[in-house]
């Protein structure tokens, strides 16, 4: 019995201390990558691509885009 106890004495204060550690690497990555996104050469290479390449919407039509349940007539359509 003492030794199942101490299993799950263990596992929880690894879990705990496992959790914790892991939190603070998201932080970590967290702050990092916004760092690198409020770099002004990012942007500005980010606003010349969407200047060349649109807003990153979608690149098809509404009535393309959607699915309304006609078996795929729409790529036969599109061909």
């Amino acid at each position: 019995m003492k030794g199942k106890l101490g299993i799950a004495v263990g596992l929880a204060a690894g879990y705990v201390l496992g959790t914790r550690a892991g939190r603070e690497r998201y932080q970590q990555l967290t702050a990092s990558a916004k760092r690198i996104a409020d770099e002004p050469s990012l942007q500005r290479i980010q606003e010349e691509l969407n200047g060349l390449f649109g807003s990153g919407g979608p690149a098809t039509s509404g009535s393309q885009a959607t699915s309304g349940g006609n078996g795929g007539s729409t790529t036969v359509e599109r061909l």
